[in-house]
C-alpha cells in the first residue's frame, strides 16, 4: 500500500531521500612527524646500499695519551714500579705528570700493565698517589743514541650491524573496489598512503630503541641494532625530568672522551623534558622561577612565552630536536654525522603488488629492508632515569 503524507513538504516531512551532506575529504588526525629520522635520512650511509644482510664499518682512534693508576693502595713516594690499566699507552721516555709531579718512563711491562719509572723528575717533589689518580703523558724524552724503541698501533675494531625487513600490507575486495567512497577516490592507494607514514615511524621507533639480533636460521626475523645498541655511554639523570646540568655534563664528558670536532651536536627529547628545560631559563610571571637568565633572541617582534632551540656551552653547541616518539624518561646527544641508515641492495622501501591470481581481490605489500649505522660510539650520549 502506499503511503500518503498531507501537507506541506518541509526538510522533516519530506518524502523523498535526502542526498547527505557529507564532506568529501577525510581529515586525517595523527602524529606522523619522525624529526630523528629526516635528521638522519633514508640511505645517508655513503657506502651503501649494502650487498649483505651483515654489514660491518671499520673504527679506528689515536692511541691515548692518559690512563690512570691501577694500585689497590695507590703508590708511595718511593716506588719506582706500579700498574696503570693500560700501560701500552706509553713509550719509552716518556714524561708523565701525576698530580704535581713528573716521572720518566725507564721501562714498561705491558704483560703485567706496569711502568717503571724514574721518581721526581726535573726537579719535581715524589709523593704519594691514590688508585684511579690520572697518569698524562706530557711528552717524551730520549737520551743520545737510544734504540728506536717498541713501536704501538692501536687496533680498528669493526663494528657490525644487520638490516631488518619492514613489511605491511593492504587487502580490499573487488566489489570494495567498485564503489565509490566519501572522501577517497581509491580506497587502495589511500590505504596504502597511511601505511607508507605508519612504517616511516616505526622506522624511527627503531633507530631510537632498537637491539640488534642476527639468528642462526629463517625461522626468527632479524632485527637492525639502532641507538641503544652502539652507545654504551649512559647516565642517569635520576628523578623527575632531565635538567639543564645533566645535558651540560653529559655533553662535556663527550668533549672530554672526543673533543669539539666530534662530540654531539645534536639534543633529542619530548615535549616534557623540553618544556621543563625551557622553564628553567623562560620564567613564568615570576622572574625568579628562572634559573638561568641569559636567553638570546633575535625576533624584535612582541611575542608573549618562549623557548629554548639551541644550548651553548663553553665547549660546544647542542642544537635541540623535539621527538614525540621518545618517552619522559630518555634523552639523546648524537653527533648527527655519524648515525647514517642504508638500505639492503634493491630492497628501498617501496610498493609491491601481492594480489593472488585467481582470488576476488587486490592486495599490495609495502616492504623495505634497512639497517643502521651509528658510527663513534663515544661521540654519543644516552640520558635516562
Amino acid at each position: 500500500m502506499a503511503t500518503t503524507k498531507v501537507g506541506r513538504e518541509t526538510t522533516y516531512t519530506g518524502a523523498l531521500v535526502k542526498v547527505r551532506a557529507l564532506e568529501n575529504v577525510i581529515s586525517l588526525i595523527a602524529r606522523e612527524e619522525t624529526p630523528t629520522l629526516d635528521i638522519v635520512g633514508f640511505g645517508s650511509y655513503p657506502e651503501g646500499p649494502v650487498t649483505n644482510t651483515k654489514f660491518e664499518w671499520l673504527e679506528d682512534e689515536l692511541i691515548p695519551y692518559k690512563d690512570a693508576i691501577n694500585e689497590t693502595n695507590g703508590i708511595g713516594s718511593t716506588d719506582t714500579t706500579f700498574a696503570v690499566d693500560h700501560a701500552a699507552y706509553f713509550v719509552l721516555g716518556a714524561i708523565l705528570k701525576v698530580e704535581d709531579e713528573l716521572m720518566w718512563v725507564t721501562g714498561i711491562d705491558p704483560s703485567n700493565n706496569e711502568l717503571h719509572v724514574v721518581r721526581g723528575y726535573a726537579g719535581t717533589t715524589a709523593a704519594t698517589h691514590a688508585n684511579d689518580t690520572e697518569v698524562k703523558m706530557v711528552g717524551i724524552a730520549r737520551v743520545e743514541g737510544s734504540s728506536p724503541g717498541v713501536a704501538r698501533q692501536v687496533v680498528t675494531t669493526q663494528p657490525w650491524n644487520t638490516v631488518q625487513i619492514f613489511s605491511d600490507v593492504v587487502e580490499i575486495t573487488g566489489s570494495e573496489a567498485a564503489m565509490r567512497e566519501y572522501g577517497v577516490e581509491d580506497v587502495l592507494n589511500y590505504r596504502m598512503d597511511k601505511r607508507m607514514r605508519e612504517m616511516k615511524i616505526l622506522m624511527e621507533l627503531s633507530l631510537l630503541h632498537g637491539k640488534r639480533y642476527l639468528p642462526s636460521d629463517n625461522t626468527t626475523a632479524r632485527t637492525t641494532g639502532g641507538l641503544d645498541q652502539f652507545v654504551t655511554d649512559a647516565d642517569d639523570w635520576g628523578t623527575g625530568q632531565v635538567l639543564y646540568t645533566d645535558i651540560r655534563d653529559a655533553f662535556k664528558n663527550a668533549y672530554d672522551r672526543v673533543g669539539a670536532a666530534h662530540q654531539p651536536d645534536t639534543l633529542i627529547m619530548n615535549s616534557t623534558n623540553k618544556q621543563a628545560l625551557t622553564a628553567e631559563f623562560v620564567y613564568q610571571g615570576d622572574p625568579s622561577t628562572a634559573q638561568y637568565r641569559p636567553v638570546r633572541s633575535d625576533r624584535a617582534e612582541r611575542i608573549a612565552g618562549g623557548t629554548i632551540t639551541r644550548l651553548e656551552f663553553d665547549f660546544g653547541v647542542l642544537d635541540i630536536v623535539l621527538d614525540h616518539l621518545l618517552g619522559d624518561n630518555l634523552v639523546w646527544l648524537i653527533n648527527s654525522e655519524y648515525v647514517m641508515s642504508t638500505w639492503l641492495r634493491g630492497r628501498e622501501l617501496g610498493e609491491f603488488d601481492a594480489t593472488i591470481p585467481g582470488v576476488d581481490h587486490t592486495r599490495r605489500r609495502v616492504l623495505g629492508e634497512l639497517g643502521w649505522v651509528v658510527k663513534n660510539e663515544k661521540c654519543h650520549v644516552k640520558l635516562y632515569t
